[in-house]
């Protein structure tokens, strides 16, 4: 089963979701297709799972409980205003 919330919708159909990208494991992305969060908290394009190598993973995965805390940060919205679709 995959968890999916829709965190922000916004009127220019923007939307920030986090999935679990590990099915049974706490792995998740935070997306803004065609892109993820970095925890950098910049927006990278999200590569193709056979691309996906280890410094990919941790640089673009979070636990959930570090992903709902991501999306409750005002620094979110800011980051939905920069990538437009």
């Amino acid at each position: 089963m995959e968890f999916v919330v829709v965190a922000y919708a916004l009127a220019h159909q923007t939307r920030v979701t986090v999935e679990n990208t590990w099915p049974g494991r706490d792995v998740w992305a935070v997306r803004k297709r065609p892109y993820c969060l970095t925890k950098d908290g910049e927006w990278t394009e999200e590569v193709s799972p056979s691309n996906r190598d280890e410094e990919f993973i941790k640089k673009t995965r979070f636990t959930l409980d570090e992903a709902k805390k991501i999306l409750q940060t005002e620094k979110v919205v800011k980051l939905v205003a920069e990538v437009r679709d």
